[in-house]
């Protein structure tokens, strides 16, 4: 019997345990960030591309006022590989009370949910498939 199915079998099972935990604690981290930031309403004033090695990624530059009145500008820190916001849009943006630098705009996509939930799920199916694959090699 060939080994080929036995290591792919285990090579996708560990991808997928590793990318579904991967991705709950980023979930978990964007949780407890939703719960302990602020939020206000900002507008976007810039948006910043980066650089890196495949492409690059567009981080809304917003500015808004915290709770106590201080007027803050900041890049949030999570992008897009498009830009999905324009200079002049309004949004809600959550703020770190003790870093007001340290913002994200709120929204499922916005806030990091979406794309960690997509690597929750493909984690899963991966891990699923190596385990329906090694289920029928064990028979």
């Amino acid at each position: 019997m060939s080994l080929v199915p036995w290591v792919v079998s285990l090579g996708l099972l560990l991808v997928g345990v590793l990318t579904a935990t991967w991705a709950v604690r980023e979930l978990g981290q964007i949780l407890r960030d939703l719960r302990r930031f602020h939020r206000a309403e900002g507008e976007v004033v810039d948006v910043r591309q980066d650089w890196y090695g495949d492409g690059s990624s567009y981080h809304p530059v917003v500015r808004f006022r915290t709770s106590n009145g201080t007027s803050v500008q900041a890049p949030s820190r999570h992008g897009d590989r498009s830009p999905g916001a324009h200079p002049g849009q309004r949004v809600t943006v959550c703020y770190n009370p003790a870093n007001p630098q340290d913002v994200f705009l709120a929204g499922w996509w916005r806030s990091g949910m979406g794309a960690w939930t997509l690597c929750f799920v493909a984690g899963t199916a991966f891990a699923a498939f190596a385990t329906y694959g090694l289920t029928v090699l064990l028979r």
